[in-house]
């Protein structure tokens, strides 16, 4: 199922999905902007990385990045996340 905007927002108030902590800002035509979290990785550092404390993340060119995003999604069982 897509939503759209006004579709997220209504979900989320009826609390069919949980986006914690939800900011109306990060709602998009047809999507919720996650946000980069505290702690990624880069196969070239092999290391967790602060990206809080550092304030950003560097990766390479042909590096690969992981970073945890800031909200926390919960869904009910109807429900599917489609990741872009």
């Amino acid at each position: 199922m897509l939503l759209n905007a006004q579709q997220i927002i209504e979900t989320c108030e009826e609390k069919e999905i949980e986006i914690i902590p939800f900011e109306d800002s990060q709602v998009e035509a047809a999507t919720y902007d996650l946000r980069v979290g505290p702690q990624g990785a880069t196969t070239s550092t092999k290391k967790l990385i602060d990206i809080k404390a550092d304030g950003y993340i560097s990766i390479l060119p042909g590096d690969f990045g992981v970073v945890t995003v800031l909200e926390e999604i919960n869904l009910v069982h109807n429900m599917r996340l489609a990741l872009a």
